[in-house]
């Protein structure tokens, strides 16, 4: 039980227990709808510009903003239509948002091209971009996997001589893409004979 001072409720400006009130509010109505209904995911919640109008029993009335402590039941990480519950002096209402994914723009690749020796591998980094959309898969592939094939962590690893083109696309939007020239030489790299495993 917690004593304190209804500051909406100007008849009764006395501390009063929060579960008990002297003066109890009637009802809670959603008077204004926030502003901000969709949110692209991660995005700060900006509810304050709404409001409730709460009448009480003596029949007060007085609208106030919404603060984030009424709030529950949402989540700005999840994607998707979800429903805000809004509490207030033992009354609820609610309204909905919608949280939206942030599309992939663009992609990076660590190299343009590549030379390995026969059975050697390499690493290749890709990363999307925004570094916070919300799909961040990669999809690798190698255009001549009898070249050389590439992992879905986009590890390269050279099978015969030749040459080959990898890919690492997003999964999101395919036209997102970077590409490398892999050339296979017969030798390693450094000029040694590879060990046949």
């Amino acid at each position: 039980n917690t004593w304190e001072i209804d500051s909406f409720c100007t008849e009764y400006p006395y501390p009063q227990l929060r579960h008990n009130r002297q003066v109890r509010a009637a009802s809670v109505v959603l008077k204004k709808l926030p502003s901000k209904l969709s949110y692209m995911q991660g995005d700060s919640a900006a509810f304050s510009d709404g409001e409730i109008e709460i009448t009480y029993e003596n029949g007060t009335t007085t609208a106030i903003n919404i603060d984030e402590s009424m709030l529950s039941g949402y989540d700005l990480n999840k994607i998707g239509k979800q429903t805000v519950i809004l509490s207030f002096a033992g009354f609820q209402t609610q309204f909905s948002i919608e949280v939206k994914e942030i599309p992939v723009t663009g992609i990076t690749l660590n190299q343009t091209e590549l030379t390995l020796g026969v059975s050697e591998s390499k690493m290749l980094m890709a990363a999307l971009l925004p570094a916070n959309a919300s799909n961040k898969e990669i999809i690798w592939e190698s255009s001549d996997e009898k070249i050389a094939t590439v992992s879905s962590d986009g590890i390269v690893v050279a099978k015969k001589k030749g040459e080959t083109t990898i890919t690492a696309y997003s999964q999101e939007d395919e036209s997102i893409l970077k590409t490398v020239k892999v050339t296979v030489t017969k030798e390693s790299a450094d000029g040694k004979q590879p060990t046949l495993m």
